[in-house]
């Protein structure tokens, strides 16, 4: 295992590449006609900033709507982010924005109708910690494209730090923010045209996901009317304790709940080592008592430590992963008879090429037994 100051040097490294710069939500002026384009649809609690006319690191208090139009290069490849270093960003060779506009709650509703598609349906993404929210953007812009989803696209994006420092504001920010996620998904499901919300959450936007499908189970209407679809949840950074005693008050669901984790995310390991607790998405499946749980839960428990990926962290294997993402996709889009992806209840390991091995057999190692346990 690595030490915790390698896992932070790495994290470190990390950030320091790639990252959308500030100021790239500003539409260029010149486009690239082969460049696809992707329109995302945006609901924040960040508040919005007038120096710097963008939505910033701090609490809002409310919900504001904003519509992001994003150009994808043409020599875009699957799992890649190819933010500009500088800007302006070429069109030819980078994501960049063509249009950005505010909205208001009328305008968002009559944006996602609009996005709808044949198949009425939406996808929710949450984004985890140390997110900007041009980063969360241009991420929403590069899942859609590379999923190939076929409907509108909504970033809930929350107030993040998007600073490696920013770790306990960022848990409470998300925590913050369940209100408002539940209410986008009220307004989501009372939009003219809307058949089905599917939800997408990484990381620690996990922890608002799951407290706020909680919070909707208790008020009686987990299912929001009916229109709650497929809900995915990537690198869980929560819990495990407390993300067991949620996901058995939500109760088991048609379709599952898929939750997609991998032992040697090193992000979940600094995040491990500062809470001091396992997290969710670095859960042992291998063993007779996870299995046990995850079929008592009605979980679709996917293990993609084998899994190879762009990603040096592990953390963004759902994202980075061409095989994981298409395979999202084709899940979100019900093309089932090309889906590698299980579709009954219980835990699953993939080999490195994102293929199902089977239902993990009973191998008990080292991992199993630290700090008493990661096991569903």
């Amino acid at each position: 295992m690595i030490a915790a100051p390698a896992l932070a040097l790495c994290l470190i490294l990390s950030a320091c590449g790639g990252r959308p710069p500030p100021g790239i939500l500003t539409p260029v002026a010149q486009t690239d006609p082969q460049a696809k384009q992707v329109d995302v649809i945006v609901a924040t609690t960040r508040e919005f900033d007038p120096a710097t006319d963008a939505f910033s690191t701090k609490r809002g208090d409310g919900l504001l709507f904003q519509k992001v139009d994003v150009s994808i290069p043409p020599n875009h490849k699957d799992g890649a982010l190819e933010a500009p270093e500088e800007l302006p960003g070429d069109p030819s060779r980078n994501f960049v924005t063509t249009q950005n506009r505010d909205l208001s709650e009328a305008e968002f509703r009559a944006e996602v109708t609009k996005h709808l598609g044949k198949s009425g349906e939406v996808l929710v993404f949450i984004h985890g910690y140390n997110t900007t929210h041009q980063e969360a953007v241009f991420r929403m812009a590069q899942i859609t494209n590379d999923s190939g989803y076929r409907g509108a696209s909504v970033l809930f994006s929350w107030p993040s730090q998007g600073e490696l420092s920013g770790y306990l504001y960022d848990r409470e920010s998300s925590t913050y923010s369940r209100d408002q996620l539940e209410h986008t998904i009220h307004v989501l499901a009372a939009t003219p045209g809307v058949k089905k919300i599917n939800l997408l959450a990484h990381s620690m936007g996990n922890w608002l996901t799951v407290e706020m499908l909680r919070q909707a189970r208790i008020r009686g209407d987990v299912e929001f009317g009916g229109k709650l679809g497929q809900v995915i949840l990537a690198s869980p950074d929560v819990d495990l304790d407390v993300f067991r005693k949620d996901i058995f008050l939500i109760g088991p669901r048609k379709p599952p709940i898929v939750m997609l984790v991998s032992r040697n995310d090193y992000a979940l390991q600094v995040s491990e080592r500062l809470a001091g607790r396992v997290r969710a998405g670095a859960a042992v499946i291998d063993n007779p008592q996870a299995q046990k749980a995850i079929q008592q839960a009605g979980m679709i428990v996917i293990d993609m430590t084998k899994v190879d990926s762009n990603d040096a962290l592990n953390h963004s294997k759902f994202a980075e992963s061409p095989a994981i993402i298409q395979n999202i996709g084709r899940q979100l889009n019900g093309v089932q008879e090309k889906s590698n992806a299980p579709t009954s209840v219980g835990g699953f390991v993939l080999d490195a090429a994102g293929q199902v091995l089977g239902a993990p057999k009973t191998i008990f190692d080292t991992v199993t037994l630290r700090n008493g346990g990661g096991g569903m």
